[in-house]
């Protein structure tokens, strides 16, 4: 029975000791890289993170969620008039 259980989790394990060890060696070797240069000036492997807080970024999602429904009663109102308009000019030609 134990031997069953350990069986089971020989897979798991060796799949997390495989995760753990190339973590750990894409940490090394992120430390070791030189710094890239351009043209004789240094230029960073990556960009800095911008800070965010949870109140700009709330903000930001309401803006645009404000300016999608307005966006979405625009396109509303020209259907509307283009549904007349199409009605006028099925009258019209009958």
């Amino acid at each position: 029975m134990a031997s069953r259980a350990v069986d089971a989790a020989k897979g798991p394990a060796l799949a997390l000791g495989a995760a753990a060890a190339g973590f750990a060696g894409g940490a090394v070797l992120m430390k070791r890289r030189r710094t890239r240069r351009i043209l004789g000036i240094k230029v960073p492997r990556q960009l800095p993170m911008p800070s965010l807080n949870g109140g700009s970024v709330v903000k930001q999602v309401a803006k645009a969620s404000k300016k999608a429904g307005k966006t979405g009663q625009d396109v509303s109102k020209d259907l509307e008039r283009l549904s007349v308009q199409a009605e006028r000019i099925g009258k019209v030609l009958d």
